[in-house]
């Protein structure tokens, strides 16, 4: 999630929205990590054990580890009162969904084959949606590792597991 953007002067209404000062969007951040940070415990408790698969209507596989990381997510989002759209949620019907003027768009395991595969290659994804678009981060926490790469803008967070430190550094650049 991107933790701050403020439209240019004169472009606010072509934006369509006032984007949020970035003391609105710190807590909303504080969520989303909370969320990755449960769902990843949720995904690596199912990791360590015989791992049952499903397959869902459009015969993709479908775990316990899924089910339980998106009931993880939706509880630590609730408290924000914004909408949650996830792959493992209910449908949502079109006409409800244009109403909403922000939303999580949730994967709560994505990459549920390499999962099964456990070959460490998936990731809890939570981004927070919105109509403007200079916000098109999320964030993503692969719960293999207690970190999170963070949206655009410079900065990512870095919490740590309880007990641990964390916080808001530079973000790296990519090798290549």
């Amino acid at each position: 999630m991107v933790i701050g953007w403020q439209a240019p002067a004169g472009e606010k209404e072509r934006a369509g929205v006032l984007s949020a000062p970035v003391s609105e969007l710190i807590p909303l951040m504080d969520r989303a990590i909370a969320a990755a940070f449960a769902a990843g415990r949720e995904i690596l408790d199912v990791y360590a054990r015989p791992i049952d698969v499903e397959l869902k209507e459009d015969r993709s596989p479908l775990t316990e580890a899924d089910k339980r990381a998106h009931a993880a997510i939706e509880r630590e989002l609730r408290s924000t009162s914004i909408p949650v759209l996830s792959e493992e949620g209910k449908e949502i019907p079109v006409e409800e969904r244009q109403t909403w003027l922000q939303y999580w768009l949730v994967d709560p395991l994505d990459g549920t084959k390499e999962f099964i595969k456990r070959n460490g290659e998936f990731t809890v994804n939570i981004a927070l949606m919105h109509p403007t678009p200079a916000l098109p981060g999320g964030e993503g926490g692969m719960p293999p590792t207690p970190t999170l790469p963070g949206g655009e803008g410079g900065m990512h967070p870095t919490p740590a597991f309880p007990g641990g430190e964390g916080g808001m550094h530079p973000t790296p650049a990519l090798p290549g």
